[in-house]
């Protein structure tokens, strides 16, 4: 199995079309699989070239199926195949094909119960295959999205770095209490299954097997371990009590792993979280020179 970790992948069509004949014709390749941009999707031609060269699974940049979401993110690559995603990926899958993506959620333009809609329409659907992760849209520093909530005010007090992972909120202005938005966030990472009609998962399982068959242990493999991925890391978090709001959720355990001999100075420069924002939301002190509107030039 060979997977192509590269986001730039799919952007030059000739090169990936060679990359296709040299898998299809070396033997010791079973099956690969890559990153592509949503537009590979609409390519019916590429993904049969892909197909007959061994692909077997792709995780495109899909991230959400709400128009309003797509358009204020301005996602163009999405909104020019949106009408037709889910023939896209019903013809990938005809051929063999898994496409897996990222599910994002907007909790400042989203209300929750919009978000358990389209959680519940994803993970009972006959077309798409489960997300691979479930996430918070997260300003992730010194891009374009984190400069812009520091500018309007957005981000939490004493924000830390740690907390830009897409499994905490980073904002303060949502459409939900924080007390929700913590119950929500609990749902969706410890026990997405919740929003599954009951018998959902084997079913699909046997609609996979009734149309690819039982002699395809790979692509059967897939499926299932695609419809357990969700619980399974759910698993690993749901013994640990969160708030899943940025600023005030419990830091991750490497965070208290330290010797016990250690100076508390050390403590504090090896240890401690980094903070992003203060006490009242504004950037922290050391982020200042990289904002570019300071003028100044950093490293």
């Amino acid at each position: 199995m060979v997977w192509f970790i590269d986001n730039n992948f799919s952007n030059n069509l000739p090169h990936l079309r060679a990359v296709c004949g040299l898998l299809k014709r070396d033997k010791r390749v079973r099956m690969w699989g890559a990153l592509v941009t949503q537009d590979v999707l609409r390519n019916r031609e590429l993904f049969k070239l892909m197909a007959e060269s061994k692909c077997r699974g792709l995780f495109a940049g899909i991230e959400s199926l709400d128009p309003e979401f797509i358009a204020s993110h301005h996602k163009r690559q999405n909104v020019s195949g949106a009408s037709s995603l889910l023939d896209d990926l019903a013809y990938a899958d005809s051929l063999g094909i898994m496409v897996t993506y990222g599910y994002l959620f907007d909790p400042r333009m989203t209300e929750i119960a919009q978000m358990e809609r389209e959680l519940r329409a994803v993970l009972n659907s006959d077309i798409l295959h489960h997300p691979f992760f479930l996430a918070f849209v997260a300003p992730l520093a010194g891009t374009k999205l984190f400069w812009e909530a520091v500018d309007s005010g957005e981000l939490l007090p004493n924000l830390r770095l740690r907390d830009l992972n897409g499994r905490v909120v980073a904002y303060r202005n949502t459409k939900d209490t924080p007390e929700a938005l913590g119950q929500f966030a609990r749902n969706i990472f410890t026990n997405a299954e919740v929003y599954m009609r009951p018998g959902m998962r084997l079913r699909r399982l046997l609609q996979h097997l009734v149309r690819r068959g039982w002699r395809r242990p790979i692509s059967n493999y897939l499926v299932l371990e695609n419809r357990l991925r969700l619980t399974r890391l759910g698993r690993k978090h749901s013994k640990v009590a969160r708030t899943y709001m940025g600023g005030t959720d419990i830091p991750d355990p490497q965070y208290r792993d330290c010797p016990n001999d250690i100076s508390p100075a050390d403590r504090e420069l090896y240890f401690s979280p980094i903070l992003v924002t203060d006490g009242q939301g504004a950037l922290a002190s050391w982020l200042v020179p990289y904002h570019p509107k300071s003028g100044k030039r950093v490293g």
